[in-house]
């Protein structure tokens, strides 16, 4: 534990550096943890429209889903100094995060026991504010390698490794390929992978489990001895689903999964609000809501959006129970006039906010000026507009991002096309009034493709 000053510098520097390695661009755009403008779904977006777009290409697709073991525990403190050197961070700033890492000292005690004090040597503070940002920096070189061809997204220690390929069998000799290069980083960076807890979906439905095809993490004593012949290390795991970063990702991109585990929270959410029907106030009960249900429903929504109208529907009648009893109603009340006088948008609206708020936040594919001539508005227009793909390919958020954008009235397009010269509450704002003004969103969702 630090005392307040300690804790106090630490935070410094820790702003400091994260100021430094942004305003520098030294992270890689791939590295989504803990800075600014970035989040999970920011992670999960990137991904599934990179896992999208390939299947729109009728390319094989696969997803790695990393796990490291005890990765910051196992950061070598020298190493760590030595890489923020590297990128320009000299003088006090280096000798004050040397002295935080190291002459580090741990005890154990259990009931009227206790172990010796013993050194740390490695490792990074846990829960320590400083933590995360040395970790990225630390990591970082992995995701801007250029030998790795394959795409490498990190949000903190969770890392999810994209494989693309033309043939199956060359998907999985690029997916062994790829988890060479990243062992072959990790081993002297002191970072391990877990190959028992690491696992891989193949992004094709009718695709059998191959017994004849498998991806393996090579331990270091057969990566370069053993001939593949004789390897015997254990093969990955192929799963059918995963959790990332809290959004249920399965092999048809169905999203049923991730709906079923939506339902079954806001089954709790719906339980907790009949307990308190009689005895809570409307402003009380609106409340819980926003806490226990509506949280769960915005999460991830612009990304599983895109699932089948079935599925979506049964979120949509738990949703209408809940605010009939946030409203005291009877149960089967109708419930457009209690979502307008209760201020609470519907799925269909939460969903056209969450995909124009966290695409705009987030895009770079926003139409950039056409004409030399200075004016205001210099970059007003449409997109480029994508043809309807497969299925699977139409779960891309940024093909619903682009159709939903050339959809908005002129002026708001106006104001997304143009982040410097409008501010973000600005135009966040402007999304709001304009999702919350819509007399029949379901006719936008149609045009969208998504049949809600």
């Amino acid at each position: 534990m630090l005392p307040i000053i300690g804790k106090i510098v630490e935070k410094v520097i820790t702003e400091q550096i994260t100021m430094f390695v942004e305003e520098n661009e030294i992270l890689s755009p791939n590295q989504f943890g803990f800075r600014k403008g970035r989040s999970c779904e920011s992670a999960a977006n990137t991904g599934m429209a990179e896992i999208a777009e390939a299947i729109g290409r009728k390319e094989k697709c696969l997803a790695i889903f990393c796990d490291l073991s005890k990765a910051y525990d196992t950061i070598n403190c020298n190493r760590l100094i030595n890489k923020l050197e590297k990128i320009g961070v000299r003088d006090r700033a280096v000798k004050l995060i040397t002295s935080l890492l190291t002459k580090r000292r741990q005890i154990l005690k259990s009931h009227n026991s206790e172990s010796n004090i013993v050194e740390v040597k490695q490792g990074l503070p846990q829960g320590a504010l400083i933590s995360p940002i040395l970790y990225a920096v630390y990591t970082n070189d992995l995701l801007i390698d250029e030998s790795i061809e394959q795409t490498t997204l990190a949000f903190a220690d969770d890392t999810v490794v994209i494989v693309k390929a033309h043939t199956l069998k060359d998907l999985y000799s690029r997916a062994n390929e790829t988890l060479r290069k990243v062992a072959n980083w990790m081993w002297p960076n002191g970072l391990v992978l877990n190959p028992k807890k690491t696992k891989y979906i193949i992004f094709d439905q009718k695709q059998p489990i191959s017994t004849d095809l498998s991806i393996k993490v090579h331990s270091l004593q057969c990566q370069r001895k053993l001939s593949p012949d004789s390897c015997h290390c254990n093969p990955l795991e192929r799963v059918k689903e995963y959790k990332y970063l809290g959004l249920t990702i399965d092999e048809e991109l169905s999203f049923k999964p991730h709906i079923n585990n939506v339902c079954k929270k806001l089954r709790s959410g719906l339980a907790m609000l009949r307990r308190i029907k009689y005895i809570a106030s409307i402003s009380f009960k609106r409340e819980i809501y926003f806490a226990v249900i509506q949280s769960h429903i915005q999460y991830m929504l612009n990304i599983y959006g895109t699932a089948p109208t079935t599925q979506i529907n049964r979120i949509m009648i738990a949703q209408k129970k809940t605010i009939r009893l946030v409203a005291g109603t009877h149960s089967r009340a109708h419930t457009k006039n209690i979502f307008s006088k209760l201020n609470i948008r519907n799925i269909y609206k939460l969903y056209l906010l969450s995909l124009l708020k966290h695409n705009y936040v987030n895009s770079t594919e926003l139409q950039r000026p056409q004409h030399s001539h200075f004016t205001r508005f210099r970059a007003s227009g449409k997109l480029t507009s994508i043809k309807r793909g497969t299925k699977v390919s139409e779960t891309n958020p940024t093909i619903k991002f682009t159709r939903l954008f050339n959809l908005l009235p002129e002026h708001l397009s106006n104001v997304l096309s143009n982040p410097r010269v409008v501010k973000d509450n600005f135009a966040l704002r402007s999304i709001k009034l304009y999702v919350d003004s819509l007399p029949d969103e379901k006719s936008i969702l149609d045009t969208l493709g998504v049949s809600l």
